[in-house]
């Protein structure tokens, strides 16, 4: 040790030397074999692993194995023949923005000719074909994204258990169709004769719109939902459906027929009818209508059959009733305004029995409200400035009708009133 109580550099090294050969290890012996470990491994990945789907580049082209296809320009067909055949389960077909261009001759822009299963399509236009996406074989579909326009019959057809969302279907089925009837479809089947959008059972349509098309402009069968769409300058029917239908928050305007036609048992909420050639909302027995506007409309508003409900409805200026029911169905909290056609038109209408129509607000109408058969329970309304304010040929179960100045001094909660 040196005077200044330092151990020399010197003994630092023998020290280090003894403490790695105590641990078995030394820093002058090698770290591992100078032996090569074999010829280098790839390190570079396969077209496949990179870009797993396969490029379509020309039509016609027949899918007939499952995976992923995709477009990178548009293709536009010079025969009859379909643009391309989907004969595959679980195939996804992206247009990738492009479009499928068909011509006078053209059959379908994609064609399922047989049932396949969980048939994806999407981000794309289709048009000048006889079909957009003729695909009712399809079941458990998703199609979203596309605009189909200017085909000759339909825009898109898809079988049960569709998904359709953001699509866009224009001017499909102005040309005359060559296709047959389909008078007493088998269920599961779908109409697919000049609409714009059509889906089988048990289908959603979600955020699409149905612009200009030669007949109706959505099409789906029981047990469909509808949500957010818009349907509107098309020559038939807004909506058209089948039994259970739901739709909701979605407008139907200036179409040709009604704004929309369901069938029993459907509900049709917060949803609009307006400047449509028929009604603006008509469904069948035990539906419900609830928060919907019916305006402008050449016929009556809204139209009800047996057991349903109309509930906190707008229904105004219409060339009939404002809401027209049969029997046993609850009319209540609605305002049904400037419904009028020459003494044949009134705010509420019921032509059955059994009804129950309870604080209601009716004004300038023809008639406010008319019940024209016996049976009825009519009570807590307010008419004012129709023709006739209460038009009930037959005998009512009714409150009494109050009108004069001072009807806050009234106090039956049955009664109607008239000013």
């Amino acid at each position: 040790m040196s005077s200044d109580g330092l151990i020399p550099a010197r003994w630092l090294w023998i020290v280090v030397a003894v403490v790695c050969v105590e641990i078995g290890e030394s820093p002058l012996l090698s770290q591992g074999s100078l032996t090569p470990p074999g010829p280098p491994a790839p390190t570079m990945k396969t077209l496949d692993q990179i870009e797993p789907r396969r490029l379509i580049n020309k039509v016609p082209t027949v899918i007939t194995n499952t995976g992923a296809y995709y477009l990178t320009t548009n293709l536009v067909s010079t025969g009859s023949q379909p643009g391309i055949t989907i004969e595959a389960d679980n195939v996804t077909l992206d247009l990738n923005g492009f479009a499928l261009i068909g011509n006078e001759d053209a059959d379908a822009g994609v064609l399922v000719p047989e049932r396949v299963n969980a048939l994806e399509i999407r981000d794309g236009t289709i048009r000048n074909w006889n079909v957009g996406v003729m695909a009712t074989n399809a079941v458990n579909s998703d199609v979203r994204d596309l605009t189909v326009e200017r085909n000759r019959v339909t825009g898109i057809a898809l079988g049960v258990g569709a998904v359709l969302r953001g699509c866009r279907a224009r001017r499909n089925g102005i040309a005359k169709s060559e296709l047959p009837s389909n008078d007493g479809q088998q269920e599961g089947e779908v109409m697919i004769e000049g609409a714009g959008l059509v889906v089988g059972t048990n289908s959603w349509i979600l955020e699409c719109r149905a612009v200009g098309n030669g007949r109706d402009g959505i099409r789906v069968r029981d047990g469909s939902r509808v949500e957010g769409v818009e349907s509107s300058r098309n020559g038939g029917h807004g909506l058209v459906g089948g039994n259970r239908v739901q739709a909701r928050k979605s407008r139907f305007v200036s179409n040709g027929k009604a704004g929309l036609v369901l069938g029993d048992s459907a509900e049709v909420v917060a949803t609009d009818g307006i400047n449509n050639g028929q009604e603006g909302i008509k469904v069948g027995g035990s539906g419900r209508v609830m928060e919907c506007t019916a305006r402008s409309n050449a016929r009556a508003g809204i139209v009800l059959g047996d057991a349903g409900l109309v509930s906190r409805g707008l229904s105004s200026a219409n060339g009939a009733d404002g809401i027209l029911v049969a029997s046993r169905c609850t009319v209540v909290d609605n305002a049904c305004k400037d419904n009028f056609n020459a003494r044949d038109a009134a705010g509420i209408r019921a032509t059955g029995t059994d009804n129950t129509i309870r604080n209601n607000d009716v004004a300038a109408n023809d008639r406010g409200i008319s019940a024209e058969s016996e049976g009825n329970l009519i009570v807590g309304n307010t008419a004012a400035n129709n023709t006739l304010n209460y038009f009930t040929p037959a005998k009512q179960t009714m409150g009494p009708i109050i009108s004069g100045p001072n009807l806050e001094s009234v106090n039956n909660p049955w009664a109607n009133f008239a000013y």
